[in-house]
């Protein structure tokens, strides 16, 4: 049965892995440096420190990696206040989760404050019981953690709560503590796109069907 929902953030609900692709590249432009080919690809997997100390090794920057750290930062914040948006049917789905009183919390590696930032610009700060960051909660999606805290926070057991992720090592964790998974397609992650609908217990391309996911977890 579906009692509750955790959301990723970054390429789940928003349409926003390119960006972190690329927020190297972008950093390193607004400096006055030429990024090499190939850049986003090698950083995405990197936590934001490791990019930093990348970044100022692999370019010779004139700069702390807490320096890096801040510029990239500010290049993100400009992203989730301005740009940043829904994957398609997102919006709407969340809607019709809170018109079926489905308690919904968002569990994301990204700061609270861009969180925050974006989910306030975009309207729907309020409709989440609650948010966890991986920066809060004290580790990665590698452990189970920020999803077993998002299931009590919600007062709903594992296996009525349902993950809704695009990367495959937090899907992996998430299926592992016993939750039910819904994984999602996203452009960076298309390349293990058959690990994770094998994975997953549901797999979609978008949020519009969402009819189709409800029948679904009445059977599941």
């Amino acid at each position: 049965m579906l009692q509750g929902v955790i959301f990723d953030m970054d390429g789940t609900l928003l349409d926003t892995m390119y960006y972190w692709e690329h927020v190297g590249e972008d950093f390193l432009r607004k400096i006055g440096k030429t990024p090499e080919p190939g850049l986003g690809q090698a950083m995405l997997p990197m936590t934001l420190t490791e990019g930093a100390t990348y970044l100022r090794e692999h370019y010779s920057l004139d700069m702390t990696v807490e320096e890096v750290m801040a510029g990239t930062r500010a290049v993100c914040d400009d992203f989730y206040r301005e740009t940043a948006d829904f994957k398609p049917g997102a919006r709407e789905f969340m809607s019709r989760l809170k018109e079926h009183g489905i308690p919904m919390v968002l569990a994301t590696a990204t700061d609270r404050d861009q969180v925050e930032l974006v989910m306030k610009r975009l309207g729907v700060l309020d409709s989440f019981a609650g948010i966890l960051t991986s920066g809060e909660v004290g580790n990665t999606k590698a452990q189970p953690d920020i999803y077993l805290q998002a299931a009590a926070l919600m007062g709903v057991a594992p296996e009525h709560t349902w993950v809704f992720e695009d990367a495959i090592h937090a899907a992996a964790t998430a299926k592992r503590a016993g939750f039910r998974l819904v994984g999602i397609y996203d452009d960076t992650s298309a390349a293990v796109e058959a690990e994770l609908r094998g994975l997953a217990d549901y797999y979609i391309y978008d949020f519009l069907d969402f009819d189709g996911f409800f029948r679904f977890t009445e059977q599941a």
